[in-house]
């Protein structure tokens, strides 16, 4: 998110929210990371498990709800990065994809003028 601003003679007036990048994948990137953080989380616990508990193997499944939370973590890390290729091809509009960079490395230019033409959320 960036502001766009307006310049007068003493004041300084940040008016107008610029979105670069879309609502999906602003929040495939939230997703994202917090896929990757319970995946860290979940998979020490897995190399290092915990002590284990006194009693019945079979009240204490705590290894196994471990190992359910990593994978389920695993398929909706891997499933958002499939929606976000999806995303990339079908629904970006917005002038901060990899085209846009590219024609303006390509060219000398600069893509950021064309960046307030995405103003949606």
């Amino acid at each position: 998110m960036a502001f766009v601003k307006t310049t007068s003679l003493l004041k300084v007036d940040y008016t107008d929210q610029v979105y670069v990048f879309q609502a999906p994948v602003r929040l495939w990137h939230w997703v994202h990371a917090l896929c990757i953080l319970v995946l860290c989380g979940s998979g020490y616990l897995i190399a290092k498990p915990l002590p284990t508990l006194s009693g019945e193997a079979s009240s204490h499944f705590l290894m196994g709800n471990i190992r359910f939370v990593h994978f389920t973590a695993a398929y909706v890390l891997a499933i958002g990065y499939l929606a976000r290729i999806y995303w990339a091809i079908v629904g970006n509009t917005c002038p901060a994809s990899c085209s846009s960079f590219l024609s303006g490395a390509v060219t000398g230019g600069s893509a950021s003028g064309t960046r307030s033409s995405c103003t949606s959320s």
